[in-house]
C-alpha cells in the first residue's frame, strides 16, 4: 500500500513539473518578440540606402536617424534575449527539481520493494521451517 502511495506521489510531482512547463507560454511569447524585432531591424537596414538625388548632408541626417533607430531596436533585441534566457533558466531549474524529486522517489520505491521482498522471504522461510518438522513427525 505504501509503495502505491509513493509511486503516486512521484507521478504527481512529475505532473506538477510538466504542468508548470506547459503553462509557461512565455518562451513562445519571447520568441515571437525576438523575431518581430529582427524583422524591424531588417526593414530599417533596407531603408538606410542613400538616395543620390539628395545632398550629402541630408543623407547624413538620414543615416544618423537610422543609426539611432537601429541602436534602439538592438537594445530592445538584447533585452528580449535576456528575458528569454532568464525564462529558459527558470524552466531548466524546474526540470532539475522535478528530476531530483523523481530520482528520490524512485530510490524510496526500490527500498520499499526490497524490504517487502525480504519480509516475504522471511515469512516463507518461517512457514517452510515450521512445515518441515511436521512432515518429519508423520
Amino acid at each position: 500500500m505504501t509503495l502505491t502511495r509513493k509511486a503516486l506521489s512521484g507521478q504527481d510531482n512529475l505532473e506538477k513539473v510538466l504542468g508548470q512547463l506547459e503553462s509557461g507560454n512565455s518562451l513562445d511569447t519571447f520568441k515571437l518578440k525576438i523575431n518581430q524585432i529582427k524583422r524591424d531591424l531588417s526593414q530599417l537596414d533596407a531603408s538606410n540606402k542613400p538616395m543620390p538625388e539628395l545632398i550629402n548632408s541630408t543623407n547624413l541626417l538620414r543615416s544618423n536617424e537610422f543609426l539611432t533607430k537601429s541602436s534602439e531596436k538592438k537594445t530592445e533585441l538584447l533585452n528580449a534575449y535576456e528575458s528569454y534566457f532568464r525564462e529558459l533558466e527558470g524552466v531548466l531549474k524546474k526540470i532539475q527539481t522535478g528530476l531530483g524529486t523523481l530520482k528520490s522517489t524512485k530510490r524510496k520505491i526500490r527500498k520499499t520493494k526490497k524490504k517487502t521482498v525480504k519480509r516475504k522471504k522471511t515469512r516463507t522461510r518461517k512457514k517452510s521451517k515450521k512445515k518441515k518438522p511436521s512432515k518429519g513427525r508423520r
